[in-house]
């Protein structure tokens, strides 16, 4: 993973079948798939359905789901992504509001613990007020 990093990151537009064929310059045999396995692409065909609950196992239903959202501060969401960089991961968290498809605050950290995402939502909450 350390070597696909330092192949990948450089030229982040070249594929898995250019990774391959780097990393195969560089003495290191994988074949293109287990390369996009490894950079984390996956395919685009239907998966086997292996997320059926077992007996037993709590059922969580969405909640937003039969909601109609017609006006701003009426639904707030959180997303959380991790960005690869040189030599670390960063994790940007922001908090948006669902209407108007906004972003009301966000954080940026190479550490992710649940102050990152407390600090964004106290700022949403802050400059935009509680969601009605």
């Amino acid at each position: 993973m350390r070597l696909i990093d330092e192949v990948h990151l450089p030229y982040p537009f070249h594929g898995s079948w250019r990774l391959h064929f780097e990393l195969k310059d560089r003495g290191h045999y994988i074949n293109s798939k287990r390369a996009q396995r490894l950079m984390g692409h996956s395919v685009l065909y239907p998966k086997p359905l292996n997320s059926h609950p077992e007996k037993g196992h709590k059922i969580y239903t969405h909640l937003l789901r039969g909601l109609e959202i017609d006006r701003n501060d009426q639904v707030r969401a959180n997303n959380t992504r991790d960005f690869p960089m040189a030599n670390c991961f960063m994790c940007l968290v922001t908090i948006m509001d669902r209407h108007l498809r906004r972003v009301l605050s966000w954080r940026l950290s190479n550490t992710i613990d649940s102050s990152l995402c407390v600090e964004a939502l106290q700022e949403s909450l802050e400059h935009h007020g509680a969601p009605n």
